[in-house]
């Protein structure tokens, strides 16, 4: 789920949600509006704040940080016990 429909249908804020990232407003409202892209640990920030519902893939960020947050996926992935 993007930001922006993350927003509309929980009721939050940007305020609310730069809050509980540990981010600033203006942050939140220029990921949500595109105009800039995320690092590794800001996505993975909003991913947490916002209980999994704006997956850390979904914040805008550059090819680089995508690669880097696959990579972190995969060794998570491979810490996971075997079923």
């Amino acid at each position: 789920m993007r930001i922006d429909a993350f927003l509309e249908e929980s009721g939050w804020t940007e305020q609310q949600l730069a809050a509980a990232a540990r981010s600033s407003q203006s942050t939140i409202n220029r990921l949500k509006n595109d105009e800039m892209e995320a690092g590794l640990e800001l996505s993975l920030r909003i991913e947490t704040a916002t209980g999994g519902k704006v997956r850390a893939e979904d914040v805008p960020m550059t090819t680089d940080t995508r690669q880097a947050l696959l990579a972190v996926r995969n060794a998570a992935r491979a810490q996971e016990p075997a079923a």
